[in-house]
Parts: C-alpha cells; structure tokens; sequence
C-alpha cells in the first residue's frame, strides 16, 4: 500500500528514523577510530585541527542532534509512558550542546613560572601571526595616502591562523593602508624544515650513501658553505673539498701517517677554511685574503679556565686549546676555541662587525670519528679519502656511482652523484612519528605596493624583509591570554629516583591571588597527582625547565577552562534518569503469567467447522459430561 504522506513528511519522518541513527552510530565509531589513530600517531592538537576541530565534524554532530529531536517531534503528541524516551533523548542533546560549549569558549594553555617570578600570562597551543612595518623615512604622523586618506598608524598587528581547516592558500589580510597583504604558501602543523639540493648557480655538492653496522645512511654536503660543507652521519662524518689547482690536490692526495693540531679559520663569504698547522706556526702571521690575516697567539695543550684566565695546566688530562688573533686593518677578532668542546668557543670583536664565520681546532684527541673527504678537482675529478685518530689515508679515485670499503674501521661509501654547481633550496615535511623536533611551520608571502617576498617561519621565530623600501617583520608565535590571577612560584621541587638523575616526581609551591579589587589567595602545592581548581582553572603540574646550573628553576604547568563541564554533568545525570524510568515503567507494565489480565489476553482459535454431512449434535463427551452434572 502505498505511503500517503507528502515527500517532506516522509522526509522529516527518516530524519527522526533508526535506520538514520544506526548510520550516524556507524559513522561516529569510523569517526572516533580515525580521531584516535592521528591522536597516537601525532598528538592531540593535530587530531584536534583534523578531526574535531573541522566544519565537517561539526556537521555530523548537527545531524545526530537533528535525529535525536526529530525522533521526539515525529511521537506527538507525547503519550505518558514516552516521557522516558524524550527524557533520554534530551540528555543526549544536552551532553553535545555541553561538548560545544567547552570546545567554543574553553581554552587551554601552559603557564610559564621562573623560581621567585610571578607570572599570569597563558601561553596557548593556538597561533598567530604578528606583522609590523617601518614606517616610510620622512613620514610625519598624520600623513595622508594618494586618495586623501590619513595613514593608520604604524604597529604590530597581530592576525590569528584560523584552525579546523587547510591553511594552504589562506589570505590573511589583504594588503590595505599601507600594511601588507598576507597569504599563506605552506603550513605544517608539525613540520621540520629542510635543505635539498637542485641544480643551479652555486658551488659543487655531492651526495652519498654511507654503510655502517647500523645500517643505510643518506646525506649531501656543499662545497663553500662551513655549515654544510661537512655534516656528521652516523659514526663518521663527511665533507666536501673543491681544490682549484693540480697542486692543491697533489698535496691533499699524499697520505700523513698521524696528523697534528690544526686551527681551520673559515671567512664570511669564503669557500674552503684556512688551515694552520700547530704549533709549528704559533706567532706567524698567516694571510686568509688580500686584507685579512690571522695569528695562533697561544696554544694550550691542557687548557685550564683559572678565574677568567687561560692557563696551561701543570699535569692531568689533555685538553688542547688556542687563542687566535684575526685582523683586518684597525679590526681585531679574538676566538678562543677547544678541539673537545667546540661548543664552548668564545670570540670578542673590537672595531667592527664579524671577520669569520668559524674558527676550529682540530687535534688527534678529538678525532673521535672516522672522517671521509670527497675531494673535487679543477675538471670536476674525485676522489675519496677517509682520516682517522691514525692519520690521513691516500686518496681514491671515485666516480659518480661508484663505491669504496674501508676494513678499519669498517665503512662502505657510494658517491650517488656530482652537482658540479648546485644551490640549496628550503622545503617543509611533516615530522615523522620518531622525530619529536616537529613544530608548526608556516611560509608566508607577503606584497606591498608591487613588492613581494617569500618568508619562512617555524615556530617562535620572526623574519624580516624589504618591500617597496621599507622593512616589514614577521614572527610565528603562540597565542597568549591574561589570566584573571597570578600565580607565584615560591619553591620547586623535584625527588629522584635512588641512586640516580631520573626524576620520580616534581612539585611546585606557589602562591595565587585573583587580581579583582577582592580577589582570593591561595598559598599550595601542585604535584603531578595533585591539580589545583581556582577560579574555574584546573592547574596540573606538566614538567619543568632547567636554568643555567642545571638545576630546575622553570615550572610548566598546564592549564585548562571547561565551561561546558556543568552542562555535561546535568546531562549524565538526567540520562541516567531516563534509562531508569525507561527501566522501571517497562516493568510495571508487565502482566504476571497466568493473571486473569493474561488469560484474558490469550487468543482463542476457533473450532474448526464441521464437516459436509456430519450429523450435529452433542459428543459422547459432552453427554458424559452433562450426566455428571446434578439436577437443579
């Protein structure tokens, strides 16, 4: 028989249906499964921009709340025992309209609180933008555009990154006013900037392949370039030497049974460093280019820091040293460097800006890793050639392609291919699941009266350019909001473990004050099983930073404002109620077996009628029956 409601009822009519509920339950469990597989494989913020931060997730808990209401409408008028049913569905209506409440107007954040600091500032897991640009040289203040309009002061202006969906070929702002237009080229949520090579105006690179017991290992390096000319892979590292004359590389091919110290001073704007030999040239002068010449003023075989001075110590272990003097004209650049600890290189500067771009000291007791030297001729010609603690070996031709093996220590090195001129460009990759140095990373174009420029921006970072000749900046930052308290740090704590540095557990003793004319104070501790709520703020205790003697001075602790939870507690509450009013009215509607309400519920089959020519009358039952009957 055919339906005869009009389309839109039948509409509304499925809307409210279960066939449209089970699909919405099939569909939130697909959903729920792909949330927590980008939690696990990234974190929670990346599950939150793709997941549950987007339009469309937010259309799907529109269509479950448009089936759980429909469902009630289509009943009406409500009967008594249906009450139970609305009661629920209503719950359910209210535990996502309490959800929506908390994701909207809920923020959360981590609070950054230095040992005798207060602070109320949040630092939140969102980002922005901010842009500023110099104002034109000769600008007065209230100066006018071409079309008569006053200029808008000059200042940062901060613009928001929208979440939820993809930021590529996002315009931010549209140039206006003499602020620039900012459109986002790429964006990675969790990304790590890299170099590659392509071929262009440059200098020579190579790549290659190193074999090790741990395995396979790729990498490249530059020639010109003393941040890339040599790069750490592995156990060894690599680097690349263009030699520009037959003597250079007659020189460099002959094998040294052990090398000496040396101090290697690269110029800003030089290709290959200057090497000198130690200590056989202690006090000579030696010529890096035409103006600039560098002194070894003093050499240290065990380096001692007594007060602020350098000394040579009398005994103990080696710890090679040296004070090199760079001039050029009335300019004098002082490094002071050790070949065990590079990383704790000093220079001082008078006269000027920077001569050098780095200044090392290489000595046998700092060669802890095998060094491979790809060297390139004048025709583009290479060979290889591996130095150790033992010395520098001889050096072997390779061509592109080709492999060689070393026994001791035992390495396999493939020259994969030659850029006789190369350049290095910048691209963005999504951090893989073991890499955890992974931040958001964005490249912004910005335009200005006919200029344009390419910036890029990883995260906490600013960059500046010059468009139609003025410097606009730009910085990547987390968003922060004021807090309505302040919290001071009094104390940290951290216990650890017996017997050694791992922390067991970390506590902070703080103080917190509202900053209303009568606000509250609380004096506490947060640990990391014990949160503090004040002032609807849940504060947890996340980790901490170590200040510059290594002990911990810096707590982190994380906060958080829920205010949908109220709602969500209302509405378990009244689920709750209506599955136990569902629960308890079914029961009172059943009818005991074998009542007279449920006998007189039974059906009754009739007789079947008699057959054609039967005789009608009484049954020898019911004539026995009947004799048994007394007479009334």
């Amino acid at each position: 028989m055919r339906d005869p409601a009009t389309p839109l009822k039948r509409a509304l009519r499925f809307l409210g249906s279960v066939q449209l509920a089970m699909l919405l339950l099939l569909g939130g469990v697909v959903v729920m499964a792909a949330g927590t597989i980008v939690e696990s494989r990234h974190d929670a913020l990346v599950a939150r921009s793709i997941v549950y931060g987007a339009l469309w997730f937010d259309l799907f808990l529109a269509l479950v709340v448009v089936n759980l209401t429909m469902a009630v409408v289509n009943r009406i008028p409500i009967q008594r025992q249906q009450w139970s049913f609305v009661l629920t569905h209503f719950s359910i209506v209210l535990l996502l309209a309490g959800a929506w409440v908390s994701r909207t107007f809920g923020y959360e954040g981590r609070l950054f609180a230095a040992e005798g600091g207060s602070t109320s500032e949040l630092v939140t897991y969102d980002s922005e933008i901010a842009i500023s640009v110099a104002a034109p040289a000769g600008e007065a203040a209230g100066a006018r555009d071409g079309k008569g309009r006053e200029r808008q002061p000059r200042g940062t202006e901060v613009l928001a990154l929208p979440f939820g969906h993809e930021l590529q070929g996002e315009v931010l702002r549209r140039e206006q006013d003499g602020r620039p237009g900012v459109r986002i080229l790429e964006y990675e949520h969790d990304g790590i900037l890299e170099p590659v090579l392509v071929d262009g105006p440059g200098s020579v690179a190579a790549e290659f392949q190193l074999w090790t017991e741990g395995g396979r290992l790729q990498g490249w390096v530059l020639a010109g370039n003393p941040a890339l000319s040599r790069r750490v892979v592995g156990p060894a590292a690599v680097e690349i030497l263009h030699l520009d004359s037959p003597g250079e590389v007659a020189g460099r091919l002959a094998p040294r049974s052990r090398l000496g110290a040396q101090v290697e001073v690269t110029l800003l704007g030089a290709g290959e460093p200057t090497r000198i030999e130690l200590p056989a040239r202690i006090g000579e002068e030696v010529r890096l280019d035409a103006d600039t010449t560098a002194v070894v003023a003093r050499y240290f075989q065990r380096a001692r820091v007594v007060g602020s001075t350098l000394t040579e110590g009398a005994q103990g272990r080696s710890n090679p040293a040296a004070v090199v003097e760079i001039r050029r004209g009335s300019q004098v650049e002082t490094h002071t460097v050790f070949s065990l600890y590079p990383d704790f290189a000093r220079s001082h500067s008078e006269g000027g800006g920077s001569l050098a771009a780095e200044v090392l000291l290489r000595t046998p007791e700092a060669t802890s890793r095998p060094l491979i030297s790809v060297l390139v001729g004048p025709e583009h010609e290479t060979w290889v050639q591996l130095t150790s603690a033992e010395g520098r070996g001889d050096g072997r031709p390779l061509a592109p392609g080709g492999t060689v093996e070393w026994v001791e220590p035992e390495l396999r090195f493939t020259l994969e291919r030659l850029y006789p001129s190369a350049r290095v460009e910048t691209t963005l990759r999504p951090a893989r699941d073991d890499e955890e140095n992974g931040r958001p990373t964005a490249r912004l174009e910005l335009s200005l009266e006919g200029g344009v420029a390419d910036v890029w921006l990883p995260q906490g970072s600013s960059r500046s350019v010059v468009l139609a000749g003025r410097e606009a900046r730009a910085e990547l930052r987390r968003t922060t909001l004021a807090l309505p308290f302040a919290l001071r740090l009094e104390e940290f704590r951290v216990d650890y473990h017996p017997g050694s540095r791992r922390p067991a557990s970390y506590a902070s003793k703080v103080r917190v004050a509202g900053l209303g004319p009568d606000g509250t104070e609380l004096s506490t501790v947060i640990s990391m099983n014990r949160p503090l709520d004040f002032m609807g703020f849940r504060l947890f205790q996340q980790s901490y930073v170590l200040g510059e003697g290594g002990a911990p001075d810096t707590t982190v602790l994380s906060v958080s404002r829920d205010p949908g939870v109220p709602v969500v507690y209302v509405a378990f509450i009244l689920l709750i109620l209506g599955v136990f009013w569902y629960l308890l009215g079914n029961g009172r509607r059943r009818v005991p077996h074998g009542s007279a309400a449920a006998e007189s519920r039974r059906v009754i089959w009739p007789a079947p009628p008699a057959r054609c020519g039967a005789a009608v009358g009484p049954t020898p039952a019911s004539e026995a029956e009947r004799a048994r009957t007394p007479a009334s």
